[in-house]
């Protein structure tokens, strides 16, 4: 076996069966001959969290009880709505999303997996291991918006 297929070999993440990726470093620490970047979970939620709204067939992100109560009080994250767990130059995401009445939910979430892991990895450099998709709720059209259409 070739160096080269035993290193994609290495990098291949059984999580992501079904996910487009291409071979990417080996989960390890951020550090340089200048020091060490760091980038905090909330900055890749952010990121994550753009690209997810940005797929088309979702109508939102769903939050925890905590998530509803800082928004109350006032206080709600730019990410609120993404669980990012970080581990070195590893990252998993996971969100709970609204999609819209009528799509095909399976393909919106294929979608929006590959969206935030190139997203994630294109920005932050970081490798994502694994995007967890959970569908919460189905926005079907309100009443007002289908008489408007008539």
């Amino acid at each position: 076996m070739t160096d080269t297929k035993a290193a994609q070999e290495r990098n291949t993440c059984p999580e992501n069966a079904g996910l487009e990726r291409e071979p990417s470093a080996e989960c390890s620490p951020d550090d340089n001959d200048l020091g060490t970047v760091q980038i905090s979970s909330g900055v890749i939620a952010m990121i994550a969290r753009a690209a997810v709204l940005n797929v088309p067939g979702v109508a939102g992100l769903c939050e925890t009880l905590a998530g509803r109560l800082a928004a109350f009080f006032g206080s709600r994250p730019a990410g609120a709505g993404i669980r990012v767990d970080a581990e070195g130059q590893c990252v998993s995401i996971g969100m709970r999303i609204e999609v819209a009445y009528g799509v095909r939910i399976p393909e919106v979430v294929l979608q929006v997996q590959n969206d935030v892991r190139r997203g994630v990895e294109g920005i932050t450099g970081k490798t994502v291991k694994t995007v967890n998709v959970v569908v919460q709720g189905v926005k079907t059209p309100s009443k007002n918006a289908t008489e408007d259409s008539a």
